[in-house]
């Protein structure tokens, strides 16, 4: 009889183990470190079984190609699950560094869009119709945040912008004035 007893509380907690074990789900953790700012690349990612948590959410791992070629929002440690609010499309701020929006129309912008991550040059320019400078104008060394729409009103195009902190209210003055073009260097390709 205890011999029938034992098989059956075997038997059901085996059952309710297997239960448990069913509700697991294919997610993405990291394989291996991710500094902040980094590029995610499909070797960075692997795939493990996760039982879904209150309060903690995983990315499934059907998603992958969402989370590929994005940018680490913070710095991601090996064997860690990964989540939507870990990564960006945009620039990531650095130590040091703000954040400036700027108008900017069709004349002051290169013809190929700009892109987040992207390293590009504002170039203080004179008033339309001004002379010429005969010295090399000033430049602000930016990186592409965030491209906005083109308003239809005024056929500007706010481009969010990550400078230096001591260049951020100069920035922010010479937006302001509108005297400002774009120098745009290749995607992905440093200052």
């Amino acid at each position: 009889m205890l011999s029938v007893l034992l098989i059956a509380v075997c038997a059901t907690g085996g059952a309710a183990a297997f239960a448990r074990g069913d509700r697991s789900e294919p997610v993405l953790a990291l394989a291996k470190a991710v500094a902040n700012g980094d590029t995610i690349d499909a070797d960075d990612l692997r795939e493990v079984r996760w039982t879904p948590t209150e309060g903690v959410s995983a990315v499934p791992s059907g998603r992958r190609s969402e989370i590929v070629g994005k940018r680490a929002s913070t710095d991601l440690r090996p064997n860690t699950l990964i989540t939507v609010d870990q990564v960006t499309d945009g620039a990531v701020l650095q130590p040091g560094q703000v954040t400036v929006g700027v108008a900017l129309a069709a004349e002051q912008m290169p013809v190929r869009p700009l892109t987040p991550g992207q390293h590009i040059a504002l170039v203080s320019t004179p008033q339309k119709g001004g002379d010429t400078p005969t010295v090399t104008p000033s430049q602000i060394e930016a990186t592409v945040v965030v491209v906005g729409r083109r308003d239809e009103r005024s056929g500007k195009t706010v481009v969010e912008v990550a400078v230096s902190t001591q260049d951020g209210a100069l920035l922010a003055a010479r937006a302001y004035t509108e005297r400002l073009a774009v120098v745009a260097r290749q995607p992905g390709v440093g200052r």
